[in-house]
């Protein structure tokens, strides 16, 4: 009687070929699964920059928000300064809240749901009789992810601390790593803080 060989089974060679071309497919794979994921990040953050910018321009046409004492409704030409805090790190604390009473919840980082900080801007000037009034966003997480215009020569209120302007947030603006970690950036003299009333 003969006896029959294992049929059921691969061959070495079979094994081989197969684990050489998921090998080769997870190389292509795994650098554009990456690159989506880093998309879908930067547009979550760039969301929730545009997010917190509407969220202060309602404020400010609503006449909730006053700006070094003065309200909104009432302030002339100048830049005012909305800033955003979802952790304690930035403003320690009063700032949160403030945040915490513009967006219920406020946006966080979507680089590991960390906490966001950074400011919301306009800028009003007048043109003739009509007052113009733009927005800007600079926004950073604590690891050091955001949405800042570092090539304007660091932050000074010539260049409205590195915001960028609201026509401009787009995904190629929201940075994975910015250059240099803006930190906790201070209140300097020429800054008009805001705060909800």
């Amino acid at each position: 009687m003969k006896r029959k060989l294992n049929q059921a089974g691969f061959t070495l060679i079979e094994l081989l070929a197969v684990i050489t071309i998921m090998g080769i497919l997870m190389m292509v794979a795994i650098p554009s699964v990456s690159r989506v994921i880093e998309n879908s990040r930067r547009d979550t953050f760039m969301n929730t920059a545009k997010s917190y910018l509407n969220q202060v321009r309602n404020e400010v046409l609503a006449d909730n928000i006053a700006c070094g004492g003065t309200d909104a409704s009432a302030l002339g030409e100048g830049t005012y300064y909305f800033p955003i805090s979802t952790g304690s790190e930035f403003g320690g604390g009063t700032y949160k809240q403030q945040t915490i009473d513009l967006m219920e919840k406020g946006g966080k980082s979507a680089w590991g749901n960390g906490d966001v900080y950074g400011y919301i801007v306009w800028k009003k000037t007048s043109s003739g009789s009509q007052m113009k009034t733009s927005y800007y966003a600079a926004l950073w997480d604590k690891n050091n992810h955001g949405l800042l215009n570092v090539q304007t020569g660091g932050y000074n209120s010539s260049n409205i601390y590195g915001a960028v302007a609201e026509d401009s947030i787009t995904r190629s603006k929201v940075s994975p790593k910015l250059a240099s970690k803006p930190g906790s950036v201070t209140v300097s003299s020429g800054m008009t803080l805001c705060t909800l009333k």
